[in-house]
């Protein structure tokens, strides 16, 4: 079950604020909200208090580190063993989201390679060792017109205008 929070326009805008910036000085934030240093200091330490702020991260951009082939692969299996087959894949270096979904598919999976024969010795060492899985589709993503990080604040303002305070 969903936990229903009450989160303050304040807080929306401060979250908006520390996702196109984590690292960002309170001093700078405060002045950019026109509020005192305390009264930012206290939304964050709420947000982390109600669990809306799980941590900072720092977002790496994959192709320096010459990742270029990505993919999206969905993954039919046999219902009882979706969570093994799932666990499998995250355990995998490769497999950076797994998530057991339903639809077409059990688990829909992310991974990244350094090149497509990588990929391909990957992906079929995987499925063939990889025990109740009947079928899977990859797709291999040539562009990201919109590719998000985190969850956009246009997304969380939506949220927050069908429930409102």
């Amino acid at each position: 079950m969903v936990q229903k929070i009450d989160i303050s326009s304040i807080q929306l805008k401060l979250i908006d604020l520390l996702s196109q910036n984590a690292r960002a000085p309170i001093r700078r934030i405060a002045r950019m909200m026109k509020l005192s240093e305390a009264t930012v200091r206290y939304h964050i330490s709420k947000l982390e208090e109600m669990g809306v702020i799980k941590g900072y991260s720092v977002i790496i951009d994959p192709s320096k580190f010459q990742l270029p082939v990505f993919i999206t692969i969905g993954i039919q299996c046999e219902p009882a063993l979706t969570n093994k087959v799932a666990e499998a894949l995250a355990s995998s270096p490769y497999f950076y989201l797994v998530w057991v979904v339903t639809g077409a598919h059990n688990i829909h999976a992310k991974a990244a390679f350094t090149s497509a024969e990588e990929m391909q010795s990957v992906v079929s060492e995987v499925m063939r060792q990889t025990a109740g899985i009947l079928s899977y589709h990859l797709s291999l993503r040539f562009d990201a017109v919109k590719d998000p990080q985190l969850l956009p604040y246009e997304l969380l303002a939506i949220t927050k205008e069908q429930n409102p305070r």
